[in-house]
């Protein structure tokens, strides 16, 4: 209908959208409040820039949060996460020019752009701000239908995502242009197809994200936990968790965001291309250690190297034989006697431009630790969804404790409170004191020493998440961590929700005495987002 119509049923609280918005948000009506005020924000944002009478259509895509199997969803692993109301927004008319016009409701932060459909090719990714997540968008689907001639759109942006806050804004905004092209093009997509071309839209526009973010967004459900493996959008099989009740889940803005351009991009590639380069740098070992063949060649991604198929023992001894970093030489020189010994097709030219496509590379590339976390991570992915259907909660949170001190670089001081940098290597002698309690049979050491409590070095995390993350768990967190790609963003905290009041006067007084807010200042920033069945979901 009509932009101004769309504008009044919102307006009017007609009966019939009020029960569409109860469909999707759930019956809060604060949330219904702040859907329809955005919705609101959207249509008034396009009725300014091309008119009120034009027919439009809206899209819609909400955020997500990644309770756990974080930095792995490119590994093979696991992803354990709800959509949040929170979301981005579109209203859209078609165009029959083939051009592509956008403005976003922030339109002093956001500048509007424009473009033509048949002008765009891979190479439009390398420049640009935001809207370079709407071009790619648009690249990924001309080149699934490279023989069809584009329509192009009017578009009005709007969402209340942070960004760069860890709830994958980025991501909502490419599935939203996304869809908003493929409808006002007559396309039908499955939804494990989008995920793919969602992927495809991000490389383009930088960042080599894994399928996680996408994979929640479009097949997540309202009161449940979506969790599934999501190495590639075959793979992707949801199973729906029960949310625990009497439980919340805290969401907590550091106030400190990530961009993933620039060096932050080049730090974030870094760590994915570590586990592409050890993968067959540990298979190396394994053959070594006399793990036969069939099993190697089984072992196709970090996720497949689990106790069920290579004993413990040899993990940690095929881990013992990879270095802690590698300059780019030395592992080049590594990485071709894996090819020499076909363990990998890639060759290392190809690997170094996939991660690293601007040219911009790390001196030394942090290997085994990295490759740990991701190992454990990838364990913790596939048993925290277990522990939550048993209703162990206590061990769920143990292992979102476990990732967050692979993630973590820094520590209070127990004399003066300060924080400071934190190194946590996985040198030999770890290595070897695991060894030595895994074989001492005293239940003790053996469980200490199992994979999923093993934290690695991801180092993803930032001070000020790390002392967020303390003030939870000393506030009667069962687990807390960094979520989403960290440096920076928001923390989550899964605890009892008699706990939670004492949790957000804790952080009002933190993001008091940190960003020297007012008292008033730092109580606004304290709200309830959004309730969903089974558990509360609050953000801060």
């Amino acid at each position: 209908m009509a932009a101004e119509q769309w504008l009044d049923r919102f307006a009017l609280a007609d009966p019939t959208q009020e029960s569409s918005l109860r469909s999707i948000y759930g019956v809060d009506r604060d949330i219904i409040l702040e859907r329809v005020n955005l919705f609101g924000t959207v249509l008034a944002t396009f009725c300014h820039a091309f008119g009120a009478r034009q027919p439009v259509f809206l899209v819609r895509c909400p955020s997500r949060v990644n309770w756990e199997g974080h930095h792995v969803d490119h590994q093979g692993g696991s992803y354990n996460a709800t959509t949040q109301a929170r979301e981005f927004v579109a209203a859209c008319s078609e165009r029959q020019d083939g051009w592509v016009i956008v403005h976003n409701a922030e339109s002093l932060r956001f500048r509007p752009c424009r473009f033509r459909v048949d002008d765009l090719s891979p190479q439009h990714h390398r420049s640009g701000g935001w809207e370079r997540f709407v071009i790619g968008a648009w690249i990924a689907l001309k080149e699934r239908f490279p023989t069809l001639v584009f329509h192009g759109v009017n578009l009005a942006l709007g969402s209340d995502i942070p960004t760069g806050g860890g709830m994958s804004s980025s991501h909502a905004l490419l599935v939203t242009s996304l869809l908003a092209a493929a409808t006002a093009n007559r396309l039908t997509l499955q939804r494990s197809e989008i995920v793919s071309l969602i992927q495809r839209a991000d490389w383009l526009a930088g960042s080599r994200t894994g399928l996680g973010d996408q994979a929640t967004m479009l097949f997540g459900r309202r009161g449940f936990l979506f969790h599934s493996p999501v190495g590639t959008a075959d793979e992707i099989s949801p199973e729906y968790i029960p949310l625990p009740d009497g439980y919340a889940l805290m969401i907590a803005d550091s106030l400190t965001h990530h961009t993933l351009a620039g060096q932050e991009a080049v730090a974030y590639n870094s760590r994915v291309f570590a586990c592409r380069l050890a993968l067959p740098l540990l298979l190396q070992g394994f053959a070594a250690l006399g793990i036969d063949e069939t099993t190697i060649a089984s072992l196709r991604c970090p996720a497949d190297i689990s106790p069920q198929k290579v004993p413990l023992e040899l993990i940690y001894q095929g881990l013992g034989a990879i270095p802690s970093d590698l300059r780019l030489d030395e592992a080049r020189l590594r990485f071709q006697e894996a090819c020499v010994s076909g363990l990998t097709s890639l060759s290392f030219d190809e690997l170094v431009e996939t991660y690293f496509p601007s040219g911009e590379r790390p001196d030394t590339v942090p290997v085994r630790g990295v490759l740990m976390y991701t190992l454990a991570e990838c364990r913790r992915s596939v048993l925290f969804a277990q522990h939550l259907l048993e209703g162990n909660i206590s061990e769920a949170g143990r292992l979102m404790n476990a990732g967050h001190e692979g993630d973590r670089v820094s520590r209070a001081n127990p004399e003066t409170g300060e924080y400071t940098n934190a190194e946590y290597p996985v040198t030999d002698i770890l290595l070897k004191d695991l060894l030595d309690d895994l074989r001492s049979q005293e239940p003790n050491r053996t469980d200490r020493a199992q994979l999923q409590y093993q934290h690695g070095d991801y180092r993803a995390s930032t001070p000020t998440l790390d002392q967020m993350v303390d003030i939870a768990r000393t506030h009667g967190a069962v687990g807390a961590s960094l979520t989403g790609g960290g440096h920076g963003g928001v923390m989550i905290a899964l605890m009892q929700e008699d706990r939670c009041d004492g949790f957000r006067e804790a952080m009002c007084f933190f993001h008091r005495e940190r960003s020297c807010l007012s008292e008033d200042q730092a109580s606004r920033t304290v709200q309830k987002c959004v309730t969903v069945e089974g558990a509360g979901m609050i953000s801060i």
